[in-house]
């Protein structure tokens, strides 16, 4: 899906008095929003240092409402590109889903480039995490992970060879893994606990998602564990946090007397 136009600030009816009364951030944040609503998807924003002008701001106020506004899944912002409206709600998978059936849920095209797949001897951490003995063999790999031809993330798993002998000769490029093991193996997933949080990517995984080292993004560390119990699997990925959300869904029980 190609670009809409660049809109030059000009052609825009933008109001540039910002009340005095209230936050000037606030009241950019509120205008750009509307902006994008009025723009549609996949449109090209001014560029921050014309929405600073226009505003009489300094650009780090502009930029900072921007990123806001990408964190909160309204616009896009595409290192060395610029700024555009979101074309697309972020995927949102529920704890521990498959990428490749939450992107199919998304009613989106999902896409996986292999970066890197080795085996090797497990270090002392993923030793311990797998349940393990150091130096057993395990895979290490790592993917990116894309919806509709746009990077969503990095994701990368380390799984013990000595559960899935013959797993280091698969493609798994554009597979679903939880597909392969079950298929292949016979796995029966049944739970995936970890944790996540805020960070800043590291300069090769910046690169590959299209931001800067400056742009947050989501950690997520997992372990996953079939029916017997037994870990299988350990995983680290980072996800844009401009196109990627952990959905929650708890059922509780009611309280009874």
């Amino acid at each position: 899906m190609g670009r809409h136009r660049s809109v030059d600030i000009s052609e825009l009816d933008l109001p540039a008095a910002l009340a005095p009364d209230r936050p000037r951030g606030d009241q950019i944040r509120e205008r750009l929003e509307a902006l994008a609503v009025r723009l549609g998807p996949g449109a090209t924003l001014p560029s921050d240092r014309q929405l600073a002008d226009h505003f009489g701001v300094a650009r780090m106020t502009v930029r900072t409402e921007i990123k806001r506004l990408a964190i909160d899944g309204v616009l896009e912002v595409e290192h060395g590109r610029g700024t555009f409206v979101a074309r697309a709600p972020r995927l949102a998978p529920e704890w521990g889903t498959s990428y490749t059936v939450a992107a199919r849920a998304a009613n989106g095209n999902p896409s996986s480039t292999l970066l890197e797949s080795a085996a090797d001897g497990a270090d002392p951490s993923t030793a311990r995490l797998l349940g393990i003995a150091e130096g057993a063999p395990v895979l290490t790999v790592t993917r990116l992970r894309a919806l509709d031809g746009r990077p969503v993330g990095v994701e990368r798993v380390s799984i013990p060879l000595d559960q899935f002998p013959g797993l280091d000769e698969v493609d798994l490029e554009n597979v679903s893994l939880y597909e392969v093991l079950a298929e292949r193996w016979g796995l029966v997933r049944a739970s995936s606990t970890g944790r996540a949080a805020a960070t800043l990517p590291g300069e090769a995984d910046a690169a590959v998602l299209g931001v800067t080292v400056r742009d947050p993004c989501l950690v997520v560390q997992m372990t996953s564990t079939d029916v017997d119990g037994r870990v299988f699997e350990v995983g680290r990925s980072v996800y844009r946090a401009d196109r990627y959300e952990i959905g929650i869904d708890l059922m509780h029980q009611p309280n009874r007397a």
